[in-house]
């Protein structure tokens, strides 16, 4: 039994400060059941208001430690000064740590009995999450699920994606929870005990198919990692150096059929360098290699910006060989409440951050023969995102730009959600970053091949188009979220009548 008043505020925020090292890079993952545990018991105790403030201190530590690499993007990238920096990453840190006491205040309120009240924190938890996911443009950074890419549950991945996964843990934790509480019955114990062994133990024995095909006839891919620094990108004397090193890198490489550079792999307008971009797409087409490429590009009366992937090599330079990123990063791409925030925040000097969204119906281009579901920086963050490039997506291809985060938590995080995206939805993905961790990611989400940070290099290997799709691929998260939604309504309503609501 954890002690009451301070202490059991301490041993909230500790709580909290144990989920992060469950994820990338750290993988300790059994951390996350210990923390989860710790969440359940402590929300339990004492007076809802109680209750809710150390939902807030465990959220504190969660996304203290997690997201700790916010401060760095601001500090070191963003021009701004170690306070404001520091103000700007609690702020954030503050603003997470409040969906923590949402999904305390549900999981209080839905408590209505010791069997029907295990559902109460598994269905408050992910539908928090799938809120954090889409609210204020998006972010699901640290969704529970990923933490578990390299165990057995991840296999459900392709039938109920990332937030499926964590119901699933969440509703292990609480059955955990009550088989080990004092309070509970031998009839709620057994139960409890049948229903962590039927979440983790048909994976490990049962080889749960999905509606996937892969080619036969393989592509050879090689992918750049330019490890070009940051803060000498976007500088004049650096574009020629930058270019002749994509250039000199991807000769050596003519007959592969694709070569992926990385996000904003050049830095430059794409009319700035448009002589440059032609000549490589004329001797990619001699070889048959498709180079694809993150370039920004502009309106010719430069009026609107775009963060752009562009197809080289395929003969013509037409709507099916770009594409435009939709999904941007606010402060990092654009400033949201601009008239409001920009006397504010308009100091910080962030190269390109002026960007507008594209309008592109499905996030596809054509490569070759098949068409590839492109992905630029954090858009694979989003599970929804990449499910609109089914089923026409044959593979995946994600460039990024994480030079941004430094040598931080985040790289690796990021690499972890791309995992889970190709686990996901049973495709080979391809993931070029300008200075690490640049991967090939097997459709079992497992790394065929990477590079580390910080290091120049190519990386090659092979990968198979794939037709078909996984079940998640094909319904997404609508039903389990209508699931939990209702179930939610319903224990409530449970709980009002019983007067366990407090």
């Amino acid at each position: 039994m954890l002690p009451g008043g301070w202490k059991s505020d301490v041993a909230a925020f500790a709580g909290g400060l144990l989920l992060p090292f469950a994820f990338a890079p750290f993988g300790w993952w059994p951390l996350a059941l210990v923390s989860l545990l710790s969440f359940q018991y402590l929300i339990h105790q004492d007076q809802l208001k109680r209750a809710l403030w150390r939902a807030f201190l465990y959220g504190l530590g969660y996304f203290g430690v997690g997201i700790s690499w916010v401060y760095v993007s601001i500090s070191l990238f963003g021009n701004a000064s170690p306070p404001l920096a520091a103000s700007i990453t609690l702020m954030l840190i503050v603003v997470m740590s409040c969906y923590m006491m949402l999904a305390a205040f549900l999981a209080r309120k839905c408590q209505a009995g010791a069997v029907p009240g295990i559902l109460a924190l598994p269905a408050a938890w992910v539908l928090v999450e799938w809120l954090r996911d889409w609210l204020f443009t998006g972010f699901g950074w640290l969704s529970v699920g990923y933490a578990f890419i390299d165990t057995a549950i991840a296999a459900y991945a392709p039938f109920i994606g990332v937030l499926g996964i964590g119901f699933l843990v969440l509703l292990s934790v609480t059955g955990l929870y009550l088989l080990l509480h004092p309070a509970s019955t031998m009839g709620s114990r057994a139960f409890s005990l049948l229903l962590v062994l039927s979440v983790w133990l048909p994976p490990l024995f049962l080889q749960l198919p999905h509606d996937v095909q892969y080619q036969q006839q393989k592509l050879d891919v090689a992918l750049l990692q330019g490890s070009i620094p940051q803060d000498r990108k976007w500088l004049p004397e650096q574009r020629q150096p930058t270019l002749d090193w994509y250039r000199r890198t991807t000769e050596a490489h003519w007959h592969r059929d694709i070569v992926v550079w990385p996000e904003t792999a050049i830095p430059a307008y794409e009319d700035q360098v448009f002589d440059f971009l032609e000549t490589m797409s004329s001797a990619a087409q001699v070889t048959s290699t498709r180079i694809i490429t993150g370039v920004p590009v502009r309106e010719s009366h430069g009026a609107r910006y775009y963060n752009a992937l562009v197809v080289l090599g395929d003969g013509q330079r037409g709507a099916e060989t770009i594409y435009l990123k939709r999904h941007l990063v606010p402060f990092g791409e654009y400033l949201p409440m601009k008239a409001l925030l920009d006397p504010v925040l308009g100091f910080l000097s962030i190269p390109m951050s002026n960007f507008s969204p594209g309008d592109a119906e499905k996030p596809l281009v054509s490569v070759g023969e098949h068409q590839a579901g492109v992905f630029i920086c954090f858009e694979i963050a989003f599970a929804a995102d990449v499910r609109e490039a089914f089923p026409q997506a044959a593979y995946l291809i994600n460039i990024s730009n994480d030079a941004w985060f430094g040598d931080s938590l985040a790289p690796a995080q990021h690499l972890q959600m791309a995992r889970m995206r190709a686990k996901e939805t049973g495709r080979y993905l391809l993931r070029a970053t300008n200075t690490g961790i640049t991967a090939i990611i097997e459709p079992d989400g497992s790394l065929q091949k990477s590079i580390p940070q910080f290091e120049p290099g190519v990386l090659t290997g092979s990968i198979a188009p794939a037709t078909g799709q996984t079940v998640y691929a094909r319904i997404g998260d609508s039903p389990l979220l209508i699931l939990l939604a209702l179930s939610l309504a319903g224990l409530w309503r449970m709980a009002r009548r019983k007067g366990t609501d407090r």
